[in-house]
C-alpha cells in the first residue's frame, strides 16, 4: 500500500548533493502535452530541514522541489527552484498535517506546485516557476534527506501518479 524510505543525513539543496535516498525515473516528454505528477507523503519530521520532496529533476544542480519539511520548528510545505546550484525558495507554507498530497502540474517550460491537505477537497497553490531547463532529459524524483544521524527516521509515500493532462 505504500513505500517506506529512510530519511538519512545529507542534502540535495544547493551544492552539497550528498543525499543517499533518492528515487528517480524518466519524465514523460512535455512536447506531447502537459503532465501532472502527484504523490502522498507522510512523515513526522523531528529535525530542522528534514524533508520528503517531489522533484522535477534534471541533475543535482537543476531542479524544482515541492516538499513536506520541518522549518524552524514548524511543519511546512516548501517549494524551491535550484538553477546551477543556486537556490531560490518560492514558498514556505506552515501546515499541521503529517500527511499531505503533493502535485506538480507541468506544461511547456512552467511548473505549478500544489498541495492537498488531508480532509480537504481543494488543492492549494504553493507557487509557480519556469523550469531550469538544461538540455538534459527531465526526470521525476522523490527525495528523502536531512534526517538526523543519531535517529532512524522513515517516511511513507503512496499513490504516486504520473498522468498526461489536457490543461
Amino acid at each position: 500500500n505504500a513505500l517506506e524510505v529512510r530519511i538519512e543525513p545529507g542534502n540535495m539543496w544547493g551544492p552539497a548533493n550528498d543525499a543517499r535516498n533518492l528515487l528517480v525515473r524518466p519524465a514523460p516528454d512535455l512536447a506531447n502535452g502537459p503532465i501532472e505528477i502527484s504523490v502522498t507523503v507522510s512523515n513526522r519530521s523531528s529535525s530542522q530541514y528534514e524533508q520528503v520532496d517531489l522533484v522535477w529533476y534534471y541533475d543535482e544542480g537543476n531542479m524544482v522541489k515541492l516538499g513536506h519539511e520541518l522549518v524552524d520548528g514548524k511543519l511546512s510545505i516548501v517549494m524551491g527552484l535550484e538553477r546551477m546550484d543556486r537556490t531560490r525558495t518560492i514558498a514556505i507554507i506552515p501546515v499541521t498535517a503529517h500527511s499531505v498530497r503533493l502535485r506538480h502540474r507541468v506544461e511547456k517550460n512552467r511548473l505549478r506546485g500544489e498541495f492537498l491537505l488531508e480532509g480537504s477537497d481543494a488543492w492549494t497553490m504553493a507557487g509557480e516557476c519556469e523550469l531550469p531547463v538544461t538540455g538534459k532529459p527531465a526526470r521525476i524524483s522523490l527525495q528523502f534527506y536531512q534526517g538526523p544521524a543519531q535517529l532512524e527516521r522513515w517516511a511513507r509515500v503512496s499513490n504516486f501518479r504520473i498522468v498526461r493532462t489536457t490543461k
